[in-house]
């Protein structure tokens, strides 16, 4: 048995007949131990877990693709970018890229201190069936690349917006660039109109 444990409440998973990995359950944490009070889906324990590693973020949902909505995206590259507090730019690839590109094997970033123009590339990734780019958000000198993702590229697929983050940019022009990205309300309407042209069936 499986148990993660989310602040009110333990979600633990439970093989069965048929299912070695077992079915997700559910319990507030009051109650009487060993009393399970709902079954879950295993997407939904990942939405869980996700909401809570943000904290009070809000968290869009695209056909089961996680969207933090306190970020910026472009959607055509499917990137998106944090701007932090001393005003540089933190990137990666969505869940739905990650979906898309599946389990990444390989992560090469462009050179610290090499200036990339917005939608250039500052990494190329590969799985077992693609070999792509990340591309910038934003424009910028590049002034850190994650060295754990180069180690151990599958921590973008884990976690796409947290440990699995690709690269840090010096923004050159933020104010005007920023304004062919995305972010809050916008998001859900936006992916969901790519996924369409794309034929995506989900996460």
């Amino acid at each position: 048995m499986f148990v993660y444990l989310i602040p009110e409440i333990d979600l633990f998973q439970r093989p069965s007949e048929g299912n070695p990995l077992g079915r997700w359950f559910f319990r507030d944490r009051e109650s009487t131990p060993g009393v399970v009070a709902h079954q879950m889906a295993a997407n939904d324990v990942c939405k869980m877990s996700a909401n809570n590693r943000e904290g009070d973020n809000q968290m869009a949902s695209v056909r089961g693709c996680n969207l933090p909505d306190d970020l910026y995206y472009h959607v055509e590259d499917n990137v998106w970018a944090r701007l932090e507090a001393d005003g540089t730019i933190t990137l990666g690839m969505t869940s739905y890229a990650c979906a898309l590109a599946g389990q990444l094997v390989a992560a090469t970033p462009k050179k610290i201190g090499k200036q990339v123009e917005q939608r250039k590339t500052v990494c190329t990734v590969e799985s077992g069936k693609w070999v792509g780019p990340v591309k910038a958000p934003v424009g910028g000198e590049l002034v850190a690349n994650n060295e754990a993702v180069s180690a151990k590229p599958g921590l973008v697929n884990e976690d796409p917006y947290g440990a699995g983050w690709m690269a840090k940019i010096q923004p050159a022009h933020w104010e005007v660039e920023s304004k062919s990205l995305i972010s809050g309300a916008e998001i859900a309407a936006a992916f969901e109109a790519k996924m369409n042209a794309d034929g995506f069936g989900g996460c």
